[in-house]
């Protein structure tokens, strides 16, 4: 694992060339309060990660969690429940108001 990939973690991966998905990211980075952390599937590293650990992989919204030495890859309606469960209600209500 990458020295940027810290154990523990869960990172938004996003599309940093599109405004709306930066906005979108940045916001929900805020709401989550730590619990997350946001990365640009521009990025070299995060492209490389997930050539290791989600070979095929598709340029969409992720989430991916590192605990220890594992890392997953979460995508679409698996992501948004282990984002609800991660923030819990009253974050993931927030959220989904201000992304309205």
């Amino acid at each position: 694992m990458a020295d940027t990939w810290r154990s523990l973690v869960n990172y938004l991966l996003y599309d940093a060339s599109c405004a709306d998905c930066a906005d979108i990211a940045k916001l929900t980075e805020n709401v989550c309060a730590g619990w997350l952390e946001i990365r640009s599937l521009t990025d070299l590293p995060t492209r490389e990660m997930l050539d290791r650990h989600a070979p095929g992989w598709k340029w969409r919204p992720m989430l991916v969690t590192c605990r220890k030495q594992r890392i997953h890859v979460w995508w679409g309606v698996g992501m948004a429940i282990r984002i609800f469960l991660g923030i819990g209600p009253v974050r993931a209500f927030r959220l989904l108001t201000a992304a309205v």
